[in-house]
This record gives structure tokens, sequence and C-alpha cells, in this order.
């Protein structure tokens, strides 16, 4: 149901002072390891931006459209190279 959009759901992230060691191994403390975590997960969520929802939105109607074409060409598979 979630993946047809049927019904609404919520990913929430917060900063974890293992997930932010992890993440800046190199950060002067742990407290700013931390801070930096959540520095990067309130730009991810776009908490920074003037208006905040309109930028999920604008964001959205992105993801929307590259889906959208993606799924129009039907292709069998991807294979992605780095």
């Amino acid at each position: 149901a979630t993946q047809s959009n049927k019904v609404s759901w919520t990913v929430a992230a917060a900063a974890g002072l293992e997930w932010a060691k992890k993440v800046f191994p190199n950060a002067a403390s742990d407290e700013e390891a931390v801070d930096f975590l959540w520095d990067q997960i309130f730009k991810t969520c776009r908490v920074y931006e003037a208006d905040p929802v309109k930028a999920w939105e604008e964001h959205a109607a992105i993801l929307k459209s590259k889906a959208d074409m993606l799924n129009k060409e039907q292709f069998s598979a991807l294979h992605y190279t780095a």
C-alpha cells in the first residue's frame, strides 16, 4: 500500500553518536560529529530553505518526472557502473 501511495508514511532520521562517528570520523569531538550529522540531516530535509514545504514539493515533482520517464521506457533492467 505504501509503494502505491494508498497510505501516508514517514521516514524519520535522528542523529545518534554511533552514526555520527561513522559519518564524521575526523570530527574534533563526539559532540561536533553529532552536530555535523544534524546539519546534514537538516540540509537533506530542506530545513534551511526559505519555504521548506515548497522545496520538498519541488523536489518530489522532479523525482516523479524522472520516475515517470523511466517507467515509460519499460526497461527490463538497469546496469550501473562506476
